[in-house]
């Protein structure tokens, strides 16, 4: 390649845009891929991702530079979840990172995927920062963070996130005789604060240890981690400080059961309470 086509290249990947969608319950999150196309156009390529299948959708399209703001708030009404800009070579690092993931699976990938390489890109010779931790930011200590950490559940990155629909089924079995007796007289008031009746905490922490084996604690740490990228985006650094100390906490403590760390057993004390409410709801 010549010097002339070489950086008519660098100018044109120098104008690539990416926007990063973080986890949502379930472990699926989205990169997106921008860059000027002819004619005053824009060129957007979408890849969803889900953690432990690798990329699940290639979706590409041509919209005015006027609509990319329309373009990204029906993303955030249809998925719950805004797009927030990132560096683009992190973005083909974590896309680089999928593709390893769904080639260990051995599917094929999804139609979309070639025919946008040149968008999509190689992934960087070397790892790039992650957003989180390029944003520099000033980390409690990471014990309190933990003992506050179911508190994060109340963020919208994270409001969605509860155990998978086999491991609520497996709650729902765990305490569906106990649940008459668990509401009773007060119903509304065992409804928020489960651990007030023996039966259901005794089922939540059974089924927080069942369900957060070691590798799916490490894949929460990682979906913790970019959680915190929306959350610096819109300026909540205090809380995205607090979900990095404490996804950091949680990596060292490889002893400690699940139930006894807030931030896991908060998904099942929200399951319990979805389960709950729709008990108390039930007619008669």
């Amino acid at each position: 390649m010549g010097k002339a086509a070489r950086h008519a290249r660098e100018q044109k990947a120098a104008l690539h845009e990416a926007w990063f969608r973080a986890p949502d319950g379930a472990g699926a999150s989205a990169l997106t891929f921008g860059a000027p196309a002819h004619g005053g156009r824009y060129r957007l390529v979408d890849v969803v991702l889900r953690s432990g299948a690798g990329i699940v959708s290639v979706a590409s399209m041509q919209i005015g530079r006027a609509q990319l703001r329309e373009t990204f708030a029906e993303i955030a009404r249809r998925f719950g979840a805004t797009a927030v800009p990132v560096p683009v070579a992190w973005a083909r690092g974590k896309l680089a990172e999928a593709r390893a993931e769904h080639e260990r699976i051995g599917a094929p990938l999804p139609s979309g995927f070639d025919g946008n390489r040149d968008l999509l890109g190689p992934p960087p010779a070397a790892p790039a920062a992650h957003p989180a931790d390029a944003a520099a930011l000033d980390l409690p200590d990471g014990a309190a963070a933990l003992a506050r950490s179911a508190e994060l559940h109340a963020e919208p990155e994270l409001r969605g996130w509860l155990p998978d629909p086999v491991a609520m089924q497996r709650l729902l079995a765990a305490i569906g005789a106990a649940l008459p007796a668990a509401l009773g007289a007060g119903a509304a008031e065992k409804v928020r604060h489960p651990a007030s009746d023996q039966a259901a905490k005794e089922a939540i922490d059974r089924e927080t240890d069942r369900f957060f084996t070691e590798s799916t604690r490490l894949d929460y740490v990682e979906r913790m981690r970019d959680a915190a990228i929306p959350m610096i985006a819109r300026g909540e650094r205090a809380r995205a400080a607090d979900l990095l100390a404490a996804a950091s906490a949680i990596r060292s403590m490889r002893d400690t059961p699940p139930h006894a760390i807030p931030f896991f057993r908060a998904f099942f004390e929200k399951a319990f309470g979805l389960l709950a409410a729709r008990f108390a709801a039930r007619p008669g």
